[in-house]
């Protein structure tokens, strides 16, 4: 599944390093693209949206899926 969450708390580019990092470092997630422009994180996973959310947030960040 590829789920889109909107990411408050990305204030610069080491943000977007430090969340890619923990999002592509999980197992699951086969890849994740964070966009400091957009606030965005896309995640593409074999787990669900709600455990994606979760590791957001543990890194810090809120987190809620795009609709």
């Amino acid at each position: 599944m590829k789920y889109v969450f909107h990411v408050d708390g990305l204030m610069c580019e080491k943000c977007v390093a430090r969340l890619t990092n923990v999002l592509t470092t999980e197992d699951g997630i086969v890849s994740a693209t964070v966009s400091l422009a957009d606030k965005t994180a896309t995640v593409e996973t074999d787990a669900q949206a709600d455990i994606v959310k979760t590791i957001i947030e543990d890194a810090g960040f809120d987190a809620r899926l795009a609709q």
